[in-house]
């Protein structure tokens, strides 16, 4: 059963995600946060549209979890529990596919196995996260070495977030999010 530490921190995933920060997640955010990251972004139109088309199947799969039309914080929620309840490491196993896909087919935009702060900030503010400062904030949190940071530290932070319910590891993600990101 899904404990109120990790449903608590779902619903900061969720707010983390609702760009328009209306209480509600629909198929046209995606396309915005995907339009918005890749001219931030500075790509070509071909890469735009594998970004664009990259994005909606995985929000498609993991955000929206194959429903269609608007979901709040409550139907996000009760769709994470309901998945996690019935096959935890299933779940686990499908954010882990979800985000590294997330960071090594849009976000590190040149696959070099690293999201400089550039990109880690072009991505949060797609997401409707504008000031630069917080996200950047945010970014030092991962200690980068170059100013990079390894796709695997970003991908295993964003897993333990989603699916971690053990309140006595440190979880980056879920200070950022608490402390105003």
């Amino acid at each position: 059963m899904a404990n109120e530490y990790i449903i608590n921190k779902w619903k900061l995933w969720f707010r983390a995600i609702d760009i328009n920060h209306k209480g509600q997640i629909l198929s046209a955010d995606v396309q915005q946060e995907g339009e918005t990251f890749a001219e931030l972004s500075h790509v070509d139109a071909e890469k735009k549209k594998e970004i664009l088309a990259n994005l909606h199947k995985l929000w498609n799969e993991y955000v929206f979890r194959g429903k269609t039309g608007p979901i709040n914080e409550e139907e996000f929620v009760e769709m994470n529990s309901q998945q996690y309840e019935a096959d935890k490491a299933k779940f686990q196993a499908g954010l882990r596919k979800c985000y590294t896909a997330l960071f090594s087919d849009i976000i590190d935009v040149y696959h070099e196995g690293f999201v400089t702060e550039e990109e880690f900030v072009n991505i949060m503010k797609a997401c409707g996260h504008e000031n630069v400062a917080l996200d950047k904030k945010f970014f030092s949190f991962y200690k980068p070495d170059g100013g990079k940071v390894p796709l695997q530290v970003l991908i295993d932070s964003w897993v333990q977030f989603t699916t971690s319910d053990d309140s006595s590891q440190k979880d980056v993600v879920k200070e950022a999010l608490e402390a105003g990101i």
